[in-house]
């Protein structure tokens, strides 16, 4: 059969798509264009002695041989039927598959029967970037988990499907615990590795149809639908920390993960994405503060980071304003009962809100960073102070400064230490600076240059709140440390638990081993100061000697103390609990 036959011109041999014209209803091909050989690898000759059949994929194979016979049935029309264009796989000569875009009418020809002509183009290579697009537009390029924007597509589909069905839908807001440290320590190459195992094992622990995000970082999230109640949230958030508990092998390191999860719950928790998800990462805040645990949302949380966000907003102008002021508490002999230094310990004092604890702000000021600048003008102020003092008569008086986390890893701050002892000419023996377990055992190698820096230029470094941290006994030989605080929680009740007597105890006999001097803080009763001296600790300083004071209020504290033997102990009216 030629084209003329069935009135279609010298173009279909030219035309650059596929043309394609077969019988109806058997499918048998009568006309098959160059364009059609190129494309799917069929002779002329080859394709008119066979039906459109070759060109269907085994699988739909039936659903084309009914499409041919509704085709047949339904009447006849011009040369050509005006229809829309739709997509369907084809397979060629040598088995390969493509996508192709097809349009399909009817030809009315002057010989005997009925045909359908087919227009077609590849679109394989379309549709695979097209794919591509969309896999980088909604999946995370390192994990292949959802990103952000398919999260929260998915997270309305299932919410939708809670308000049709009246059931329960949770979000779980999941951060990996200390993963920074991984990638410091390790290397980035290896926290990647690890963000793909962990990845792997969240998959593989949660139902089909749950969906598994990474946000960013070591952020991820899980959305879980169709739940009777809180408890189903809970029992998978149970399962994610218990999977991830096991270790995990990177090359030759075997490491151990613990995470926090917050969730929230539809609709108590919440009517909408982002409602809910703001819930659940507020609920995962509270979990970070106890590591390796979930955290339900509740309606107070929200409430707590509102007035966090109004602390922060007011940290960041409490420097300009002069709104900070340094408190000192002092540091007393056992055996002399003398004032030997002084503990600078900053306060707020807001025009509104009046002094506000130290435990309101300092976590904040260290998440956001603020601590910086902020500590660096309480060790100004201080070591202004201390030399004060020294000028004043007092040449033995020593000053402590804490020292945040945040501040111990800032660029440059052995210069500015440096820089501020030689500003206000106070020698570097008279600073003590004081660390926390847990602050020292991050970054351990960075950590210990910075120290043995600071150590070098004859500064004193204590470690603060001893026992509550690591309590690493190889790593407290390898600091440059002077001296150890026990942190208060053993001394409140040294006097009736034999457990924190034996801490006690054991710490003051252990540090003294290594000619590390022993500083027990919170010191409240005449009864921990006699355990105390009798286990030769060497320096107190507690509320049963005085509170923090202010600058001139401490320097009446030190006219006490010499004038006497001992230093006498403050009214308990006025110190204890204040």
């Amino acid at each position: 059969m030629q084209p003329e036959d069935l009135g279609l011109g010298q173009w279909f041999q030219f035309v650059g798509d596929a043309v394609v014209v077969a019988d109806v209803p058997s499918g048998r091909i009568v006309l098959w264009n160059p364009a059609a050989e190129a494309m799917f690898g069929y002779t002329a000759q080859e394709a008119l002695e066979s039906t459109l059949d070759i060109l269907v994929p085994d699988r739909m194979r039936a659903m084309h041989q009914s499409g041919m016979a509704r085709f047949a049935q339904s009447g006849t029309g011009h040369l050509i039927e005006a229809r829309d264009p739709f997509e369907m796989p084809a397979v060629c000569k040598d088995g390969t598959e493509l996508t192709i875009e097809m349009s399909l009418g009817r030809v009315v020809a002057e010989v005997p029967g009925t045909f359908v002509l087919a227009i077609i183009r590849n679109i394989t290579k379309r549709k695979q970037m097209e794919q591509t697009i969309r896999r980088m537009a909604f999946t995370d390029s390192l994990t292949g988990l959802p990103n952000r924007g398919l999260f929260h597509d998915r997270l309305t589909q299932v919410l939708a499907y809670a308000r049709r069905h009246a059931r329960q839908a949770a979000i779980l807001v999941l951060d990996i615990d200390r993963f920074k440290l991984i990638n410091e320590s390790l290397g980035h190459e290896c926290g990647d590795a690890l963000l793909r195992m962990i990845a792997e094992r969240l998959q593989r622990c949660l139902r089909e149809g749950d969906t598994v995000s990474r946000l960013g970082g070591d952020e991820f999230t899980v959305v879980l639908g169709d739940l009777s109640d809180a408890q189903d949230a809970a029992k998978y958030a149970r399962r994610i920390l218990a999977i991830l508990s096991d270790p995990f092998f990177v090359g030759a390191q075997e490491l151990y993960l613990t995470a926090s999860i917050g969730i929230s719950l539809y609709p108590s928790d919440g009517h909408d994405a982002p409602t809910l998800t703001r819930n659940a990462e507020a609920a995962l805040g509270r979990a970070k503060e106890h590591r390796n645990h979930f955290q339900l949302y509740a309606p107070v949380m929200n409430a707590t980071a509102a007035d966090q966000l109004a602390v922060e907003n007011a940290l960041r102008k409490a420097v300009d304003r002069e709104e900070f002021r340094v408190y000192y508490q002092p540091k007393i002999d056992v055996q002399t009962r003398q004032i030997t230094g002084a503990e600078a310990l900053i306060r707020w004092q807001h025009p509104e809100w009046g002094l506000v604890p130290p435990m309101k702000f300092i976590p904040i000021a260290e998440k956001t960073g603020l601590i910086v600048p902020i500590g660096e003008w309480v060790l100004r102020s201080a070591c202004e102070q201390a030399q004060a003092w020294r000028r004043a008569g007092h040449e033995h008086l020593g000053v402590s400064v804490n020292l945040s986390g945040r501040q111990l890893k800032q660029d440059g701050l052995v210069d500015r230490v440096s820089c501020i002892l030689a500003e206000t000419g106070l020698p570097a023996a008279w600073l003590e600076l004081e660390l926390t377990e847990s602050i020292l055992m991050e970054s351990v190698e960075t950590t210990m240059r910075t120290l043995g820096h600071l150590d070098a230029m004859g500064i004193h470094l204590s470690i603060d709140d001893f026992g509550t941290g690591y309590s690493s006994l190889s790593y407290l030989k390898r600091f440059p440390i002077d001296s150890l605080k026990i942190d208060r929680s053993f001394v409140q009740d040294i006097g009736t638990d034999k457990d924190d007597a034996a801490i006690a105890s054991a710490v003051i006999a252990m540090a003294h081993r290594l000619q590390l001097t022993v500083v027990a803080e919170g010191v409240e009763t005449a009864e921990q100061l006699e355990f105390l001296t009798a286990h030769a600790c060497d320096e107190v300083q507690g509320y049963y000697f005085s509170r923090p004071v202010p600058a001139d209020e401490f320097v009446e504290l030190l006219h006490k103390s010499h004038q006497g033997a001992a230093f006498p102990p403050a009214d308990k009216s006025r110190s204890l609990g204040a």
